[in-house]
């Protein structure tokens, strides 16, 4: 609670840091990727810190402990608290650790989001200066990008006036010698429509004139940061901080899950979803026609294969995604197979829909679910999923809401009673 209470407007001011905090969760973290100030950031560094709790050096904890906090007897709790102790499996004797912080204990994330608000503030502070100097350079040299974007590249420029001055040229042929007319028209046809093909290939701007940005996420020991410039720059901001950690924390940023990714492309993962960026342009209805839009939200989608593995591993599907029944689950009542897949159906239903760009996306996993739902009840009255849908089936005729649902009698006391069950669907 003193921790919290010290340190909350700090990381409140910062808004930076979503993990093991009052009210934040990994939610907020993947919407402060959708603000607008992501727009244009095509280049992801998915930072990850190794074996990051055991790494802490008690002493820098306490010293960045000491730079808020006076009182003299919370800071000797403070190292109590980190003094503990362990056995060593080699000599049988207990020994006090001088790294790591104590996992378990309810002040011990807090205490980890504290060692790592010198990171946040490296970035926000250090880093940031640092892309400024190079802007400032670019704008010696001549460049003058304002605001995000630089000034059209010269490829942009070019219009398709000549071509359309070719077709009234060949258009006045038509009465003269309308074999010659035709032909020529349809060469020029075909080289207006390479020409539309080439010109929506090409960037809106060109990239080396952009003011460098960046944007910063993180929770816990898993952060994020994207920028507006190729792999070069991430190159460079990644061996910064990666010298930072370990020169001012003492912790090692793990090179083999640092990933620079360039997310136009690739897919950034993180805190269990994907992040991409839309590579095509958008096409918006104007007066007169349509306006190619360069500029658009990130999107987000759930983590294919990280779902697919949480589902393989509690056995509702095979490592390819197909679904299985669930053997030991045949035994149960019907009602009670249902209420167990039902819950995780609304699990999902209420994690992911919200925070992803296409809420569809989700019916890959509840058909995944349903599905190794209805074979286990297949398994246990013995029969085909087609004779569970015409025996327990209702509205089984409409694709929407094709669902199964159960009742089964039980006497509490001496009165009877009956329980009712449903599997839902998405659009429950």
């Amino acid at each position: 609670m003193v921790l919290v209470e010290v340190y909350e407007p700090y990381f409140e001011k910062m808004n930076r840091s979503f993990g093991f905090r009052p009210n934040k969760s990994c939610h907020d973290a993947i919407t402060a990727l959708k603000q607008n100030e992501t727009i244009g950031l095509n280049t992801a560094i998915e930072g990850d810190i190794q074996a990051a709790y055991d790494n802490v050096k008690k002493e820098t904890i306490l010293n960045l402990l000491g730079k808020k906090i006076q009182d003299n007897r919370f800071m000797r709790l403070i190292k109590k608290r980190l003094d503990y102790d362990s056995v060593d499996a080699e000599n049988n004797q207990r020994v006090v650790p001088t790294l790591g912080i104590p996992q378990g204990g309810i002040d011990s994330p807090y205490l980890f989001n504290i060692y790592l608000l010198e990171l946040d503030e490296f970035v926000q502070n250090d880093l940031q200066l640092y892309l400024k100097e190079l802007n400032e350079s670019n704008e010696s040299k001549g460049f003058k990008p304002s605001g995000k974007h630089a000034k059209p590249s010269n490829p942009r420029r070019s219009s398709g006036g000549k071509y359309k001055r070719r077709l009234e040229a060949v258009g006045r042929l038509k009465r003269t010698s309308p074999d010659s007319w035709r032909a020529q028209r349809k060469d020029i046809e075909k080289e207006i429509k390479f020409y539309k093909h080439r010109l929506n290939s090409m960037q809106y701007y060109d990239l080396s004139l952009q003011r460098l940005r960046l944007f910063y996420v993180r929770y816990a020991d898993d952060w994020i940061l994207l920028t507006n410039r190729g792999t070069h720059i991430a190159e460079t901001i990644k061996a910064k901080i990666k010298d930072f950690l370990w020169e001012k924390l003492g912790a090692v940023l793990s090179d083999k899950k640092t990933i620079i990714t360039n997310i136009k492309k690739k897919t950034a993962h993180f805190l269990g979803f994907e992040i991409r960026r839309q590579a095509k342009p958008r096409l918006m209805k104007v007066e007169g026609g349509q306006r190619r839009i360069g500029t658009f939200p990130l999107t987000i989608s759930p983590d294919k294969q990280r779902l697919i593995n949480r589902l393989h591993i509690k056995g509702f599907c095979d490592k390819k995604g197909s679904p299985l029944t669930i053997p030991w689950l045949s035994s149960l009542e019907p009602t009670v197979i249902l209420e167990r897949f039902n819950s995780s159906i609304i699990g999902l239903t209420q994690y992911y829909p919200e925070r992803i760009s296409r809420p569809s996306e989700i019916a890959r996993w509840i058909y995944i679910l349903r599905y190794s739902c209805l074979k286990t009840l297949a398994q246990k009255f013995k029969t085909s999923l087609s004779k569970i849908f015409i025996r327990y089936g209702t509205d089984r005729w409409s694709r929407s809401t094709l669902t199964v649902a159960f009742t089964v009698s039980l006497t509490v006391g001496a009165k009877p009673m009956k329980r009712n069950g449903n599997l839902k669907h998405t659009n429950q």
